[in-house]
């Protein structure tokens, strides 16, 4: 059996703690990349990135991850930011996570309570025999 998943985020409602883009932004930073070209044009300002209550939408995210592609210099940035990631970033969720007994569990509660984790984005599962 396969599991297929799409998921439709509200492109502007504020609904993602920026903290997991802080640390990508600060993996940046350490490379060399001025943070200032990083936010550009997402209207998230430098003095956020240390609000812990500070929330974008994900059109803000986009545009960041789109800069970031475009200034990054190493192709793998996303796993030297994901190295700083810990279960805990995602409260509940990442506990829930890390207790599932199989790789397909995990992603199958990941699913299941995605609005919890990520309010702005909407999510179907399917399941098809193999």
């Amino acid at each position: 059996m396969k599991l297929f998943s799409s998921f439709q985020p509200e492109r502007e409602r504020k609904s993602y703690l920026l903290h997991s883009v802080a640390r990508l932004i600060s993996t940046l930073a350490g490379f060399g990349v001025p943070v200032r070209e990083v936010l550009q044009g997402s209207g998230v300002l430098e003095g956020q990135l240390d609000n812990p209550q500070a929330r974008v939408s994900f059109g803000q995210i986009q545009v960041i991850f789109q800069n970031t592609v475009r200034l990054t210099p190493r192709a793998d940035i996303g796993l030297h930011a994901s190295r700083e990631a810990r279960f805990s970033d995602f409260g509940v969720i990442g506990y829930t996570l890390i207790s599932a007994r199989s790789m397909a569990d995990a992603f199958e509660l990941g699913l299941r309570y995605l609005r919890l984790a990520s309010p702005a984005v909407n999510s179907t599962r399917q399941y098809r025999a193999d």
